[in-house]
């Protein structure tokens, strides 16, 4: 058995025991409007122009999840950046995203990496639109995590002050995203 899938087998195991309440309390970040910033999750508010958008991976094995991975990460949530409408990714469509800053702990696979990695997630609100994507995992600040992570395709550049090597999506949505309690 290889060291990547040796790794992810391990970070997959701990990932289904029972998760338990996490020691440390949410930090409270605020964006550019001064709200309170703490999770990607959206909710639409009375009056908003809501974007559904319906996605689903199909069923991954673990050894898929491993292979379509360019990064296993176990690390927490420490920041959440404001969220932003991409006018790049796919023209005369709103997509709405934020950036999670995720504190690696260690790193499953590669051996190493940065300290501070930047994860992309479909989904968040934007003045009057709310667009929620059933598929993507959401992060509040705090959390602890373990993820699969790739990197993204090129036209997903990341926003200034964020280096390209350091940026991901998570693989296969919410799939590639978990809890960890060690």
């Amino acid at each position: 058995m290889n060291k990547r899938f040796l790794s992810a087998t391990i970070c997959v195991l701990l990932l289904l025991m029972p998760v338990t309440a996490l020691s440390c309390a949410p930090e409270q970040v605020s964006d550019l409007e001064g709200k309170d910033i703490l999770s990607t999750e959206a909710g639409p508010q009375p009056g908003d122009k809501l974007v559904n958008v319906q996605a689903s991976y199909p069923p991954l094995t673990l050894e898929d999840l491993v292979r379509e991975s360019d990064a296993i990460v176990v690390g927490k949530v420490v920041d959440i950046l404001s969220a932003r409408i991409d006018t790049t990714e796919r023209p005369g469509q709103t997509i709405i995203y934020t950036d999670v800053i995720v504190e690696t702990e260690r790193y499953l696979y590669p051996e190493s990496g940065a300290e501070r990695i930047t994860i992309r997630v479909k989904g968040d609100r934007v003045g009057d639109t709310t667009m929620i994507v059933a598929s993507e995992p959401t992060f509040s600040v705090g959390e602890e995590v373990c993820l699969f992570l790739r990197r993204p395709s090129r036209e997903l550049m990341p926003p200034s002050g964020i280096k390209t090597a350091d940026y991901y999506r998570v693989t296969a949505g919410e799939l590639g995203k978990g809890k960890h309690i060690w």
